[in-house]
């Protein structure tokens, strides 16, 4: 099997983000007969559900402060109730841990309750908004703590839930890590 650079890693996940944001924005016609593919904007579209970076922006704002405070309550009223995060080795592409909603805030008390301090930044962090209430958030993620640290691209989907933007998706993909 031919070993993938970082380059082409991050290629195929951006296209798979967008490919993503395509689908939940369009609705697709495949004819095969004629070998034709049409994209109509989904019926289900509207103005009201477009998230903008204004609506999305200070939900990601606070999660990443939330992690940086250890204040995992705060962390978990950002979350809808069907939450589900996912992490994965880029290099392998294999997934290593997932967690539903009730999992993840198991995960979080302890993990806040075990490091006298946590310190994560996020950087080159790009938006991709859909006007069909799903959007998504990209960036770089440096996490710290005592005894770990690690590298990588984190993607947080976020949606509106009635008058709410909440965060019900997280993909993470480790570059590398270290214990201490």
């Amino acid at each position: 099997m031919a070993r993938r650079n970082r380059s082409d890693i991050q290629w195929v996940v951006g296209g798979m983000v967008l490919l993503v944001a395509m689908l939940l924005t369009y609705r697709v016609s495949i004819d095969l007969r004629g070998k034709q593919i049409a994209l109509e904007p989904s019926p289900t579209a509207t103005v009201q559900q477009l998230l903008k970076q204004e609506d999305v922006e200070p939900i990601f704002d606070d999660f990443i402060k939330s992690w940086n405070n250890k204040d995992y309550r705060r962390q978990l009223n950002n979350l809808t109730d069907d939450f589900r995060s996912t992490s994965y080795d880029s290099r392998t592409g294999l997934s290593y841990e997932s967690y539903d909603y009730d999992e993840y805030e198991l995960l979080k008390k302890n993990i806040f309750r075990k490091y006298d301090w946590i310190e994560v930044k996020a950087t080159n962090v790009k938006f991709y908004l859909n006007p069909n209430n799903v959007s998504v958030v990209r960036y770089s993620q440096h996490y710290n703590s005592p005894a770990y640290e690690s590298w990588g691209t984190n993607e947080l989907y976020f949606r509106r839930e009635g008058n709410k933007v909440k965060i019900f998706k997280e993909i993470f993909y480790r570059d590398r890590y270290v214990t201490k």
